[in-house]
């Protein structure tokens, strides 16, 4: 018996009786006890707290274990579509130089059908004229 129950005791040996105090102290005893077992696997000592950071960190190791192994997937993944896409890019560069070389030959062409234009017209009109000549001379 602990000091308070002693005291507890005493009192009640001189309200109720020295058998029924005994057992009521015995009964706060066993119910204190009782109410202390079923606390104690709610509450966490040291090492239940100690295995759960354990728990947890091997667990947070593991996840980020998955994501790093799903982030260099993701990065291999990345790096094909960029590769591709660097392909794709350099094939509309080649087109775009094919375009721009036809644009220049379009222009020259454009020249040279002018030139020609302008040396038949003057041909016609020559010959135009040299036909008015005859006719009314």
């Amino acid at each position: 018996m602990s000091i308070s129950e002693i005291k507890l005791f005493n009192i009640l040996k001189e309200k109720i009786g020295p058998d029924e105090a005994e057992s009521l102290v015995e009964y706060v005893e066993a119910k204190i006890e009782s109410e202390f077992q079923d606390k104690q696997y709610v509450l966490a000592t040291k090492v239940d707290l100690l295995e759960m950071r354990d728990e947890i960190s091997s667990s947070l190791d593991k996840k980020f274990e998955e994501v790093d192994k799903k982030f260099k997937e993701i990065n291999t993944k990345f790096e094909g579509v960029y590769k591709r896409f660097e392909e794709i890019y350099r094939k509309f560069e080649l087109q775009n130089e094919k375009i721009n070389d036809l644009k220049v030959q379009l222009k020259s062409d454009k020249a040279d059908i002018l030139r020609w234009m302008f040396i038949f017209w003057v041909g016609q009109i020559g010959a135009i004229l040299a036909l008015l000549k005859l006719f009314f001379s």
